[in-house]
Parts: C-alpha cells; structure tokens; sequence
C-alpha cells in the first residue's frame, strides 16, 4: 500500500510522510514475521544469545547510545588508527560505541540488573 500511496505522496523520511509511514510499517512486519518463524516456529536460535542481552535492558541500551558519547573513549583509545582504516575510521568508531555499550548490558545481565518502566 505504501509503494502505490507513493504516487500520490512521495516517499520522504525527514518529514515521514503516510507512504513512508506504509512502507516502514511494512517491512517491519514482514521482518517481524520472518524471524518469529525462524525463532520461535523453527526453533533456530543458534547464535542469537547476544539479543536477549540487549532485550533485557533496551531502555538501558537506548539511553546509553543517546546519552553518553562513547565514539571520543574509542576515538581516544584508538588514536592514531585513522590513517590506516581510512574510510573505515567512522566505522571503527560506531562499531567500538556499540561494543561498549554491549560490554555495559553484559555485566548488567550477569549481575541480573534489569531496568523496568
């Protein structure tokens, strides 16, 4: 229904617009749908651990990743790497962010420290 709304109004996500709207919602049905029947239908969760850390306290995840800055620890443990990464520098950075945060959830699961609304 998006791609069709999309003639009349244009797909733009700055102003999410109702087509966007359609087709987000869209995809993340069909994705929601697809893994539902791996996971929970089909059983394959091999490998899949990992998310349950970052479900069981996603509002923590969330906050962290919005909150702190965790790309000037990285960038400041990784000085001098920009001149050999190169374009994979801004990578390097996200991706070191992230694991921080992981690394935070990880210790927050093992404690059994979970936030709740």
């Amino acid at each position: 229904m998006g791609y069709v709304h999309s003639m009349h109004t244009p797909v733009n996500k700055h102003l999410w617009t109702t087509s966007m709207t359609l087709i987000s919602g869209g995809w993340c049905w069909a994705l929601m749908a697809l893994f539902y029947w791996l996971v929970d239908v089909k059983g394959w969760s091999r490998g899949l651990g990992w998310l349950k850390i970052y479900g069981t306290n996603s509002i923590v995840a969330y906050m962290l990743g919005e909150v702190v800055n965790f790309r000037s620890i990285v960038q400041s443990l990784s000085y001098g790497l920009q001149p050999y990464l190169g374009d994979w520098y801004n990578v390097w950075l996200a991706f070191g962010n992230y694991l921080i945060i992981f690394l935070i959830l990880r210790a927050m699961y093992k404690a059994r420290v979970f936030v709740k609304i």
